[in-house]
């Protein structure tokens, strides 16, 4: 799918009604409701950068980020609108709830993003007043861990509620999934700031470093003693 992807370097240069344009708008269709194909389209990104490790994809990335974030965003605000609107009905919408919670919560890089992590913390907030959220017991979800770093103390709580679902982190191997999420805290907590991002046009998430200790405070009981980072 890596060659697939590159049709989208110019995507922003492309007029409205553009062949490339319309195939995004209809790959965002099936990724809204098909959980396989999100995982087959953040795995076909993982497996292109690591194969083409280079300078000369760096533009690529940085559209394709763009383009998820954007997506997951505006999927969000759509049904954030419709449970405001007492419009959401879980027979009829209840698939692209599960896709898009499963694919922030199994991607939480799309959390760095500060409009979507805003949208999403008020999707899974509302949602799980409703419904109160639950996930497979055979799957790891990485952005789960996210929620704990979160300001909002209601995310939090959710965050806990589902990490302990998912029971303590035992082996080495169980930490692998949430390596760049523990990086990127770590080292705000070394520098006090997240390295600038200039490259990235959609703002980011800022952290604060109160948020951050809370975060590992609640994460350190759910990893056992004898397994390192």
């Amino acid at each position: 799918m890596g060659p697939f992807l590159e049709m989208f370097h110019g995507y922003f240069d492309e007029q409205e009604n553009s062949l490339v344009r319309t195939i995004w708008s209809r790959i965002s269709q099936e990724l809204g409701i098909c959980t396989q194909c999100v995982c087959e389209h953040h795995q076909a990104q993982e497996s292109f950068d690591t194969e083409c490790r280079s300078g000369s994809i760096d533009p690529l990335q940085k559209v394709l980020r763009h383009l998820d974030e954007e997506r997951v965003t505006k999927h969000l605000e759509k049904i954030n609108a419709m449970i405001q609107l007492k419009e959401y009905d879980p027979s009829c919408h209840g698939a692209e709830v599960v896709c898009i919670m499963f694919e922030v919560l199994m991607y939480p890089v799309l959390l760095d993003d500060q409009s979507l992590a805003n949208q999403f913390q008020k999707f899974i907030e509302t949602i799980d007043e409703s419904y109160e959220v639950s996930l497979s017991t055979n799957q790891q979800y990485p952005g789960v861990y996210a929620l704990l770093f979160f300001k909002s103390g209601k995310a939090r709580a959710i965050g806990l509620r589902l990490s302990r679902s998912m029971g303590k982190l035992r082996k080495a191997v169980d930490l692998e999934p949430l390596q760049p999420l523990l990086q990127k805290y770590i080292n705000f907590l070394d520098a006090e700031v997240l390295p600038s991002t200039p490259e990235f046009s959609r703002p980011r998430v800022q952290l604060q470093r109160a948020d951050v200790w809370l975060g590992f405070k609640s994460l350190y009981p759910w990893i056992s003693r004898g397994t390192c980072f």
